[in-house]
């Protein structure tokens, strides 16, 4: 009987910590797509008016990002929150950043709120995606191979972010549309 109390209890326990990760995640792809859309919004509103040419193109491989939408949902939350993360990383190390202040502050402050609410929703973490990381090491080479045309550099580099985040925009439907609420 003692065992059977046991077991029984040893069940109750891991029933209980598996409700709790489940209810863990405070975010659901309703409000990840209303703050995703903020941060697009001030992205855009954030144009310098100069047109900010790429010559070279796109830098990012959407082809290669869009591969991930096929991976395990853990995965790709992962993937989401290593970019905002970059992204952040990315605009928070240089200075200055020729874009208005109060809007780039409030751009950096939702995909810091996007993050911390992405990371409530799994409970391990994944390795970092080298080819993520060298893309914003090309990014980090722009900036700092054209100090002179700084202005068209970022402009360049918001077109590119703007691209980034609109891929992100639908990425992790999958994972959210399983969980239960």
């Amino acid at each position: 009987m003692a065992k059977f109390l046991c077991l029984m209890q040893f069940c109750l326990i891991l029933t209980l910590c598996s409700v709790s990760s489940v209810f863990s995640c405070r975010w659901n792809y309703r409000k990840f797509r209303q703050y995703h859309g903020n941060c697009l919004t001030l992205l855009r509103q954030m144009d310098t008016g100069t047109g900010g040419d790429r010559e070279n193109g796109n830098i990012f491989d959407a082809d290669w990002f869009i591969h991930h939408t096929h991976s395990q949902p853990v995965k790709q939350i992962w993937l989401v929150i290593q970019t905002l993360e970059e992204i952040s990383s990315l605009l928070t190390e240089v200075d200055p950043v020729p874009w208005n202040k109060e809007q780039l502050n409030n751009f950096l402050s939702l995909l810091d709120y996007e993050t911390e609410e992405l990371r409530s929703c799994v409970p391990v973490r994944v390795r970092t995606n080298k080819r993520l990381s060298l893309y914003f090491k090309q990014l980090r080479g722009l900036i700092h191979n054209n100090m002179g045309d700084q202005i068209n550099v970022w402009e360049q580099i918001r077109k590119e972010l703007m691209d980034l985040l609109s891929l992100l925009e639908s990425f992790p439907a999958d994972y959210f549309a399983n969980k239960p609420y």
